[in-house]
């Protein structure tokens, strides 16, 4: 008979040793799992600006506005009128609190109008109750109810404050589905001073162009979201700008907000919504690759050697995953045998990835949705895996930081040209007689243009040329001014074979002879509708300026011209001009014609 014990004994040994069996190899399959090493550059979307560029560039000597425009390709910078902003502040509350501080304000109750004095420092609660919105006082009295809204006005020199944020601007008090909405309207400006120091830090000051060309990038974003129809136009943090009010705060922000003022991007007419992130990785993403959604002419992926400043230009601490951990993350039902790249945009960030698990299934990803999933800082990512010889990083075009063009303002054609000078060509005309006319007609705008003839004979053509310059991004500013005004120059090359000889009249060489006696008007704005020739008419007056809309037919098309001053001479004018632009104005000069 066999013993009991023994043989419980010896089952007990059989299973210890079957367990430690088992256990030695789930230990050994563990140690032997295949894992998936993430590597990668950049931080963020990839689209439009990188912050991190923009100082790398500001600290190569590069202008704010040459830096704009490398980022934002065909895009120009204009001076446009700013419109107020709506930002939500606080949003679905049941209860918040809100008041004035600095000084005292008014509640003004939109259904009648009616305005009911508010004490600086108090804490006024604002709900829902029984009869619509309420603001009461800490006291529990009622101040006011509303059916829909309410509004807080602080006295000049006051601030707004909701919770324990204090805001420029006024309160918008909405009643919005048995909670309150809190929608802080503010001037463009004021929102910046709060948005530009949170989304680039103020310590940048060191490179003022780099805190300038984010305060004219997010002055694009916010013209490009107001929504006239909607309660409100703005989120307060990343899906729309991070806004943290007067607290955020900071003079070396503030300086850049005030020289940038109502400064936009503008493509073919419009403003343009100016994305932006932080580190490129060394190639910025066309949008459609990016967030979705058509391609766009200036938001296109352009080489950034200037990003590596950035302490994420490549990630210098790459996430790994275990083949389990990995197909848990992604939702892929099991442990990931192969993960394939299918396509990637121009960066080269990755578009779309194949994910097979062990199992034979596949799926397709977005590289998106890989990024959200694992956490990771861009979609410009190549994988490693343990078990294979590391590959080569994805190629992607580069380029060479350069340094930035000479500060020249277009010189007058003479005979000194150098091959390949920009020349901004106001009109080609296959007769002299034309091309003269037309001289005549852009010398009303700019007084030192020249006639230029290019070839001979029957194939003559007479160029009106208004200036010539190294400096690609000089014509092109040029370029777009003169359109402003209705023409439809174009950009040349000087050639080997072209005389620089300037061809003019007995009395038009007296008339040049004669420029020290000429006077000269200082126009503030060529603008294509009345409308927007008042508006800056009404702005101007505000500094103290008496100006004159003049109509001008120009070009076939009629233009409106806000004159600030007349019968100047030429150095009383650039002077005018240098104001001007001090308020935001970029001016011209033109001839003071007596009529």
């Amino acid at each position: 008979m066999i013993s009991h014990r023994w043989t419980l004994g010896a089952r007990s040994a059989g299973i210890a040793a079957l367990v430690g069996g088992c256990l030695i190899a789930t230990a050994a399959t563990a140690s032997a799992e295949v894992s998936f090493t993430f590597e990668g550059r950049g931080f963020g979307h990839g689209v439009g600006m990188s912050q991190y560029g923009a100082r790398g560039a500001a600290r190569q000597g590069w202008s704010t506005d040459r830096i704009l425009t490398w980022y934002y390709r065909g895009a120009t910078i204009e001076t446009r009128t700013s419109p107020r902003v709506r930002i939500m502040v606080a949003a679905a509350r049941t209860t918040v609190t809100v008041g004035v501080t600095g000084g005292d304000g008014t509640l003004v109750d939109a259904r009648d109008g009616e305005r009911i004095p508010l004490a600086a420092g108090v804490r006024y609660t604002a709900r829902i109750g029984p009869a619509g919105l309420t603001l009461t006082a800490p006291s529990g009295d009622e101040v006011d109810v509303a059916v829909t809204t309410l509004r807080i006005v602080p006295k000049s020199g006051a601030l707004v404050q909701v919770e324990g944020s204090r805001f420029r601007g006024v309160l918008d008090l909405n009643a919005s589905g048995g909670t309150v909405d809190v929608i802080n309207n503010v001037d463009m400006d004021a929102y910046l001073r709060g948005v530009v120091p949170r989304e680039m830090p103020a310590s940048w000051g060191d490179t003022p162009a780099a805190l300038e060309a984010q305060a004219i990038a997010a002055r694009s974003y916010a013209t490009t979201s107001l929504r006239p129809t909607a309660s409100f136009d703005l989120y307060s943090d990343v899906r729309s700008q991070v806004y943290g009010g007067v607290a955020n705060e900071d003079p070396r922000s503030d300086a850049a907000v005030a020289a940038t003022t109502r400064r936009v991007l503008v493509y073919d007419g419009a403003v343009i919504r100016a994305y932006y992130s932080s580190t490129s990785g060394g190639h910025t993403e066309n949008v459609e690759y990016s967030l979705g959604g058509s391609p766009l002419p200036y938001l296109v992926g352009v080489p950034d050697p200037f990003d590596d400043v950035s302490p994420l230009h490549r990630w210098p601490s790459p996430p790994t995953f275990t083949a389990t951990a990995l197909g848990q993350k992604l939702r892929v039902g099991g442990p990931v045998a192969t993960f394939e790249v299918l396509n990637r945009g121009v960066s080269p960030r990755v578009r779309d990835v194949r994910v097979t698990t062990t199992s034979g299934v596949a799926t397709v990803i977005t590289g998106q949705s890989v990024k959200a999933r694992l956490g990771l800082l861009d979609t410009w990512f190549w994988v490693r895996r343990s078990d294979r010889p590391a590959p080569a990083e994805p190629a992607y075009k580069t380029a060479n930081p350069v340094d930035p063009a000479p500060v020249t303002p277009p010189s007058t054609p003479g005979r000194r040209w150098r091959v390949g000078d920009y020349l901004v060509v106001v009109t080609r005309q296959p007769r002299r007689i034309d091309g003269a006319m037309a001289l005549r007609q852009v010398r009303l705008v700019r007084p030192k243009a020249r006639l230029v003839v290019r070839g001979s004979g029957a194939s003559a053509r007479y160029l009106v040329v208004a200036g010539r310059t190294r400096s690609r991004s000089l014509a092109l500013r040029e370029r777009n001014d003169l359109r402003r005004l209705g023409f439809a120059p174009i950009l040349m090359r000087a050639r080997a074979e072209d005389p620089g000889v300037v061809m003019v009249s007995a009395a038009q060489r007296a008339e040049v002879a004669g420029v020290a006696l000429r006077r000269y008007r200082v126009i503030a704005l060529a603008a294509a509708r009345p409308a927007q020739a008042r508006r800056a008419s009404v702005d101007l007056g505000a500094t103290g300026r008496r100006t004159t809309v003049v109509p001008t037919r120009v070009a076939g098309q009629m233009r409106y011209f806000v004159v600030t001053r007349r019968k100047l001479t030429l150095a009383r004018s650039l002077a005018e001009v240098r104001a001007l632009a001090r308020v935001g104005y970029r001016a011209i000069i033109g001839l003071d014609v007596t009529r």
